[in-house]
């Protein structure tokens, strides 16, 4: 079971099998979501994506839902961008 944590630019998928990050990156480019939010766990999944499914895509790895609040109302460390 998954929980999705949703506002107009950011999607937070607690996920932990390769194809449900691939599916859920997918998903969100179709509707023109351009920033992810993923638990650090996912990285490795995340990384081991072709890079025409992670290209243009603004990406944070987070541990904590303080960060989550960070990125969604305040700072932008911690991103990756493909």
């Amino acid at each position: 079971m998954s929980s999705v944590y949703e506002t107009r630019k950011y999607h937070l998928f607690t996920e932990k099998c390769l194809c449900q990050v691939k599916e859920k990156t997918i998903a969100a480019r179709r509707s023109a979501i351009k920033t992810l939010i993923f638990p650090s766990a996912n990285k490795r999944d995340f990384d081991e994506l072709a890079s025409n499914v992670k290209e243009g895509l603004e990406v944070h790895f987070v541990d904590t839902y303080s960060e989550i609040y960070d990125l969604a109302f305040q700072s932008d460390s911690g991103t990756e961008t493909s």
